[in-house]
């Protein structure tokens, strides 16, 4: 038998099938969009960076095309958006939006 189709030899070629993480639960969006380095002073931050990422990429995926409409986006779905994200201050401002992504 050829080695190139024995089970070593495709644990050899592929390291996924041997690596711990092939056999964990995949990280969603949303936690690797939490998972982002903030670069802010958090003393003056009222909204999480991961959480204002992903309301603008679930808009931005939805048809959203300015900050108003991101804006407006969050707001009409905060109840769906409330039940993953915390949302220390609230839905942010089209001003935050623009702010944060500047």
């Amino acid at each position: 038998m050829n080695a190139f189709w024995s089970v070593d030899a495709a644990f050899a070629f592929n390291p996924c099938l041997i690596d711990d993480r092939a056999f964990s639960k995949p990280m969603t969006l949303l936690d690797r969009m939490m998972q982002l380095n903030d670069p802010r002073q958090q003393a003056k931050c009222t909204h999480d960076l991961g959480e204002v990422v992903f309301m603008t990429t679930c808009a931005i995926l939805c048809g959203a095309d300015d900050w108003k409409s991101i804006q407006l986006f969050a707001d009409t779905r905060k109840d769906w958006f409330k039940q993953y994200l915390r949302l220390p201050g609230g839905i942010p401002s089209h001003d935050t939006f623009n702010r944060l992504f500047s």
